[in-house]
């Protein structure tokens, strides 16, 4: 049994090395181009260059893993490249579908909310915060929460309450619309809300 756990360890140790030596590998594409690079200009130099360098019989035998490196290597580098580009791709359009949600959906969410949700609100902007703490068992904050105008900021309560803040398109939106902002702190009264 100690045997077979020793064996364990070993591999596990081996493992975690070429996992490490290939995140660190995968992490610098310009080695991967330098690398497969190289293997194709020692493998594609003309015989009689190779001879003249003095290294054409030094690769004959192992002329079949070269160019198994040059092509692993070129491909990892491929597929670094590729993956980066789509990354960017993703974030661009990523950004813009975001941009037009924002535009599209935001100022109509918080037009439509009702009068007491709009009450809550007006409470944020009023103090300038982003975070209030309000009882669980008010009904309308779990609204505003279900139509992620703001989420729960931290699980530990106290007496006082929870934690709840204005999510970023909220406030994004309030920035960017003051009529919005205006309509919603007509709605504003100082004594509505128990906490």
């Amino acid at each position: 049994m100690m045997k077979e756990e020793k064996m364990a360890g070993y591999i596990d140790i081996i493992w975690g090395c070429i996992k490490g030596f290939l995140n660190w590998f995968t992490s610098k594409p310009s080695i991967l181009f330098g690398i497969a690079v190289a293997c194709i200009v020692v493998l594609a130099l003309p015989e009689p260059w190779r001879i003249y360098l003095g290294y054409d019989e030094l690769i004959k035998p192992i002329r079949g893993w070269i160019s198994l490196v040059a092509l692993v290597s070129g491909v990892l580098w491929l597929v670094a490249i590729l993956t980066k580009f789509m990354a960017l791709i993703y974030s661009f359009v990523g950004g813009q579908l975001e941009n037009w949600w924002f535009r599209r959906k935001a100022p109509k969410i918080l037009y439509e909310l009702s009068r007491q949700e709009k009450q809550y609100v007006a409470k944020y902007i009023k103090n300038d915060v982003t975070t209030l703490k309000w009882s669980l068992e008010a009904g309308v904050i779990e609204g505003l929460r279900a139509k992620h105008v703001v989420y729960l900021a931290s699980r530990m309560g106290r007496l006082s309450g929870f934690a709840f803040t204005l999510q970023p398109w909220v406030t994004k939106a309030l920035e960017k619309h003051s009529d919005l902002k205006d309509d919603i702190l007509k709605h504003y009264e100082e004594e509505f809300i128990r906490i």
